[in-house]
């Protein structure tokens, strides 16, 4: 019986001894991936302005039959915190579907037909899509970028009189960049 209980401690030691060579054998190799970036961002962007709702109002046909476009609806991108110590300036540049016969001006998505959405800066000069507005002089503290928008009639549809009625709705993105 002594002679069994020695087999069967050596067969444990080697089972044991088994383990760990295979365990080493199985180890496998993983990676950890670090990502960010470094910015030099001047300003904050107020959160209101992140997202924000520009409401045209109720555009009347013959309005546009008769000047082209509505009036122009104000809005802005408000910053904060801003400090000036190395950018002085900021411009901003505005993306979004561009009207098939309205280049540089926004498509309307749905409804209403025969007109897009025209962008102007603060000052009234027209922004094309993909084209930086003029750069804008920063102040340490907040700041605000002003910008106004209206629906513009497509020529076609002026002269074919095809302008149509409906709800309708466009959508941009702005990237701003420190000069």
């Amino acid at each position: 019986m002594v002679v069994m209980m020695k087999s069967y401690r050596t067969i444990t030691a080697l089972c044991g001894i088994g383990f760990l060579f295979s365990s080493a054998v199985a180890a496998e190799n993983k990676e950890i991936d670090f990502f960010g970036s470094v910015v030099s961002r001047p300003c904050n962007i107020d959160p209101q302005s992140l997202h924000q709702t520009v409401e045209m109002d109720t555009v009347l046909i013959k309005t546009l039959y008769r000047y082209g476009h509505t009036n122009p609806v104000s809005f802005s991108i408000r910053l904060t915190d801003c400090k000036t110590a190395v950018f002085k300036s900021v411009t901003a540049t505005f993306t979004g579907t561009e009207d098939a016969e309205l280049p540089g001006k926004l498509a309307i998505n749905n409804g209403a037909n025969g007109a897009a959405i025209a962008l102007f800066d603060g000052a009234g000069k027209a922004i094309d899509l993909g084209t930086p507005a003029d750069a804008v002089t920063l102040q340490d503290g907040p700041n605000a970028l002003r910008f106004s928008a209206y629906v513009q009639a497509r020529p076609s549809a002026m002269k074919d009189k095809s302008l149509t009625e409906g709800e309708f709705s466009s959508v941009a993105n702005f990237v701003l960049a420190y000069q």
